[in-house]
């Protein structure tokens, strides 16, 4: 089931617990995407709204047209603005979150209670793939480096990669080369990336996240990654002094950001990153790279023979490259 949360605080922890469950898929949106968001959906997909930023009438313009479009509607009341809840649960209302209920992760039980007042039936969801599709259809594919504007929002191809054991690398490495092998193989990164127009947005000194112009067709940038992978002991004997083998993950995700330049990207608040640098550093095992369901779908069949199903994390469903036994 896809949840949207309209709000422009972070209300992330609110939801957490229905973040890593699997059949949720929880979407942060701006309170400016509201009605664009209500006209792309006509299925079961439940709406909560920071009361901080609409008003009741608002609130009960949306439930006259919930009804109809059979979505589901939540408040989201920190500070008790509405005086009687009980009036908009009148007018349609399904859930709402007060004061204490704000100051907590919401449990699983208590959601899925409020969907079972509601008859609502999960068979035919495919929460995995939703956040993909939608995020695709609704906000502007940069398809292009010369159109994309700081301050704006897009649809990216995006690419987290980082050295495994970060942790302990002072260990394995002469203090005295290692700023040099980092910024060598950020180097290396860079001249593999930068073939599909890829360019390094957020980046410190073990890794970061790549962007690349979203393509319907990833197939070229999937390619440019795997080689990046299969190169790894080339990449070691030309950024290592100490005969080292460097080992490294990667994830590819389709996701929306506002973009910012490089540097100035510490305000940025995006779903799409978070998830991205979560499944990069909580998922991921060293030394393998993984796509998206999103991506494997639509590349060519050549390149999906490379990969195989891995799993899902926190809602989305990911491949995992298929590597040789000694690479």
């Amino acid at each position: 089931m896809r949840i949207f949360v309209f709000s422009d605080r972070n209300v992330k922890k609110i939801f957490e617990k229905l973040h890593s469950c699997s059949k949720f898929t929880l979407n942060y949106c701006s309170v400016e995407m509201t009605s664009k968001i209500i006209r792309q959906n006509n299925a079961t997909v439940f709406y909560y709204f920071d009361i901080t930023f609409f008003s009741q009438k608002e609130i009960r313009s949306i439930l006259r047209v919930s009804d109809k479009k059979k979505y589901f509607v939540g408040i989201i009341d920190h500070k008790q603005a509405i005086s009687d809840p009980a009036l908009l649960f009148s007018s349609g209302l399904h859930d709402y979150l007060g004061p204490q209920l704000c100051r907590q992760p919401m449990e699983l039980k208590r959601f899925n209670e409020i969907l079972c007042r509601q008859n609502v039936d999960f068979s035919d969801q495919e929460a995995g793939n939703s956040k993909n599709q939608l995020i695709t259809s609704l906000v502007k594919k940069a398809s292009d480096w010369k159109n994309v504007q700081t301050g704006t929002e897009y649809l990216f191809t995006m690419m987290y990669i980082e050295l495994d054991g970060s942790r302990n690398f002072g260990n394995r490495v002469r203090e005295s080369t290692i700023d040099r092998l980092l910024h060598n193989f950020q180097r290396t990164v860079e001249s593999y990336v930068s073939q599909q127009n890829g360019r390094l947005w957020i980046w410190n000194d073990f890794g970061g996240i790549v962007l690349f112009p979203y393509n319907e067709n990833p197939t070229e940038v999937i390619v440019t990654c795997m080689r990046l992978m299969l190169s790894r002991r080339i990449i070691s004997v030309d950024n290592s002094e100490q005969k080292l083998l460097l080992s490294y993950r990667i994830v590819l995700y389709p996701g929306s950001t506002v973009y910012r330049e490089r540097g100035k990207t510490g305000r940025i608040i995006s779903d799409a990153v978070n998830s991205l640098a979560h499944i990069g550093q909580k998922y991921a095992h060293p030394g393998n790279m993984y796509v998206s369901k999103n991506m494997y779908t639509h590349c060519r069949q050549s390149i999906q023979e490379c990969f195989t199903e891995s799993g899902n994390f926190e809602g989305t469903e990911l491949y995992s490259m298929r590597l040789p036994e000694s690479y």
